[in-house]
């Protein structure tokens, strides 16, 4: 049973039809109201359709496990963030676990799917990244077992991309591969694929691009001491992702570029770079990072990026990155900041730049609930701070 990894409890049909809501209607319209609000838009960074939320009403009144999923996720937001006066986000994770299990005995459709993604968000908020990783795999058996990847379409596409991101920072973290292969993700005429939006097909080309450099990474540190990639056919890899990084800056559509851009300056310790679309932040940041990841590996590249000359400075990509945060209160997007902050702020001394990405890691913590103090503590380290 691909769910299994969600509970260690029994799984008997019988049990789960016997149990009744843990909450009330005047809790649910909260929670309800707190989940469109805010954590719905945290799987549709890259969904300009809203399938979470705005599509997601019919699934509301018809599907117990993604209504409790939803719920579960938005009550431990607000246990997070808030004086909640007291917590029933567990009663609502285990209600929801074992709804599904019990539908996905009789079939599976998108609506539970997004119940998957949504547990699986829940457990990323500030569980270890063994934990979620574990439960990843439960969702990954989804999108394997019926073929379903990011060209799918519709409600599929819309929870393929978030877990997608999961994915990503659990094998990032563990420096293991992401649990489904990247040339797995979409088919081939996906940049072409009318029924998605340009510029979330663009920002998923990024985020597939960023999934092949966390591979090839994870892959050359298990091959170390082998002799199956020599170190030339390495470098000759990661630069082909490099080529193929610089080719997506460049081709980018203007939706995926900055409406305004200017250098820091003044009580600015960033430069601004404002974009007008969840998408294209999401897009350009997984650029710059990946862009790091990659320069880290090769001290010297024969590419060069005739739009901007900075391609191959380690500290532009990791001050685009802090540029990109500090100039959005987009919280679909801190979210998924947490990691490349944390990358670029290892590349700053200058003692204003690393307070400020302390404080903006704070503060997505504080905003969001999504724990950033193991990342803070870390880069502290790094800076000498303790």
């Amino acid at each position: 049973m691909a769910l299994t990894s969600f509970t260690d409890a029994p799984t008997e049909p019988a049990r789960y039809s016997t149990l009744s809501w843990p909450i009330g209607e005047s809790m649910k319209a909260k929670l309800l109201s707190a989940y469109l609000r805010e954590t719905a838009t945290w799987c549709e960074t890259t969904d300009t359709l809203r399938h979470f939320s705005y599509r997601s009403s019919p699934l509301i009144t018809s599907s117990e496990p993604f209504l409790a999923a939803a719920l579960a996720l938005a009550s431990r937001q607000l246990d997070l963030t808030t004086d909640h006066p007291y917590s029933i986000s567990l009663e609502l994770y285990q209600y929801s676990v074992h709804k599904l299990i019990e539908r996905v005995a009789e079939t599976l459709d998108a609506s539970l799917l997004m119940s998957c993604v949504m547990l699986c968000v829940y457990e990323m908020i500030d569980s270890p990244v063994g934990e979620w990783r574990r439960h990843l795999h439960g969702c990954a058996q989804l999108f394997t077992s019926r073929g379903w990847n990011g060209s799918s379409g519709g409600m599929v596409t819309a929870c393929f991309w978030p877990f997608a991101r999961i994915d990503i920072w659990a094998a990032f973290l563990t420096q293991q591969q992401t649990l489904i292969p990247s040339d797995l993700w979409i088919r081939p005429d996906y940049p072409t694929e009318e029924t998605i939006p340009l510029v979330d097909r663009y920002a998923n080309l990024a985020i597939v691009l960023f999934s092949r450099i966390v591979n090839a990474l994870a892959f050359s540190r298990a091959n170390l001491d082998s002799d199956e990639q020599s170190t030339s056919q390495k470098n000759h890899q990661i630069l082909i992702l490099w080529q193929d990084l610089q080719e997506w800056y460049l081709n980018r559509p203007a939706e995926a570029k900055p409406l305004i851009y200017t250098a820091g300056s003044g009580g600015n310790v960033f430069p601004i770079s404002v974009f007008g679309t969840p998408s294209a932040i999401c897009g350009n940041t997984f650029f710059h990072t990946g862009s790091i990841l990659l320069l880290e590996k090769l001290s010297s590249l024969s590419v060069s990026n005739t739009e901007t000359g900075d391609s191959q400075d380690i500290i532009w990509h990791a001050k685009q990155i802090a540029a990109i945060v500090s100039s959005t209160e987009d919280h679909a997007n801190w979210v998924n900041s947490v990691q490349p902050l944390f990358i670029a702020g290892r590349y700053f001394k200058d003692p204003f730049e690393q307070v400020t990405v302390l404080k903006l890691l704070v503060n997505i913590e504080r905003s969001t609930g999504w724990k950033t103090s193991s990342r803070r503590r870390e880069l502290r380290e790094i800076w000498g701070f303790e």
